[in-house]
């Protein structure tokens, strides 16, 4: 388990990584362009018309598919976060994240926010691909925030049947079946109605150990958020030691 952990991490890692070489947004202060002029603080892409978007069908017979599973499990820093795949604020974040050398457990909730063209498409991919392979949904979950600027609601389909080509665990016609059906739609709402219920209408909006993390786009401060969060658990986070 621990061996398939290191290794997945390794992968999106090399993925991520390409964001920073050409050209990371994290130390900038502006507003990126796919999300509104408002904001609910720096760093953060705000939903104007309310909380995410509509799902892609109302129908109410699709059946809904496991809830968010984490990112790590040996961990006691948990960092949770609700995002938009179509922000960039969010791929910032996640680019971060992935950049650390730790072992912190990540949740991942689905928050397309009301603005964005294809987000919800993203998310309703993303929780399809995660109800057969929890591994694949990481490795899809990257290439969306890598080809973030190129992405359109046409092309998204086929690059994700792209990115999962390579884990046998995916069955692309399972895949293509569970978007036509819509099953991935209860869970993306799921998230949404955890989020209002939260108060939560803008991404990423980030949790370290149940304690807000207001991501500004500063690496050093999301990595003393987390050390000083592993520290108050007791542990240290992987790669840190203690003085």
């Amino acid at each position: 388990m621990r061996a398939t952990q290191f290794r997945l991490k390794s992968t999106l890692l090399s993925v991520l990584l390409s964001l920073c070489a050409s050209g990371s947004l994290l130390s900038q202060g502006l507003p990126p362009k796919n999300c509104s002029a408002l904001s609910a603080r720096p760093g953060q892409c705000i939903d104007p018309d309310g909380v995410g978007r509509p799902p892609l069908s109302k129908s109410n017979e699709a059946s809904a598919l496991s809830p968010a599973e984490p990112y790590q499990d040996e961990s006691s820093v948990t960092v949770e976060v609700f995002a938009d795949y179509q922000c960039e604020f969010c791929k910032q974040f996640m680019e971060a994240f992935l950049s650390l050398k730790t072992k912190e457990k990540m949740i991942y909730h689905f928050l397309p926010l009301h603005q964005h063209e294809w987000a919800q498409l993203a998310a309703e991919e993303a929780a399809c691909v995660r109800s057969q392979d929890e591994e694949a949904f990481w490795i899809v979950t990257a290439s969306i925030y890598r080809q973030q600027a190129s992405i359109s609601s046409a092309s998204l389909p086929p690059m994700v049947d792209q990115a999962v080509s390579s884990r046998p665990q995916v069955s692309l016609e399972s895949l293509h079946e569970c978007m036509r059906t819509h099953k991935g739609e209860p869970i993306v709402s799921q998230d949404r109605s955890s989020a209002a219920e939260r108060g939560i209408h803008a991404t990423p909006t980030v949790f370290i150990n149940g304690k807000q993390f207001y991501w500004r786009g500063q690496i050093d401060e999301l990595e003393l958020a987390m050390e000083v969060a592993s520290r108050e658990s007791g542990t240290v986070s992987a790669g840190k030691s203690s003085n």
